[in-house]
């Protein structure tokens, strides 16, 4: 049972690495392209080009949350 009950948790805790992965990225990938016009508008005023500033990757405590969350809903019956 103990194995079972380990590969679960395990599953749990991809899905919620996968989930915040990819809302991270999306988030990334749209701070890309809000930098990418605020530069070529810099560019093309002769101005300087703003710093890069991205949000920082989600701790691990984050993904844990995540999956508590998710672990939560899962188990909740109904």
């Amino acid at each position: 049972m103990s194995d079972s009950a380990f590969g679960i948790r395990l599953e749990i805790l991809k899905m919620a690495k996968d989930i915040i992965d990819h809302d991270y990225f999306t988030l990334r990938d749209f701070e890309q392209r809000i930098w990418n016009t605020k530069a070529d508008d810099a560019r093309t005023k002769g101005e300087e080009i703003p710093p890069v500033t991205f949000t920082p990757y989600p701790s691990v405590d984050d993904i844990i949350a995540k999956a508590k969350e998710l672990n939560r809903f899962i188990s909740e019956r109904q």
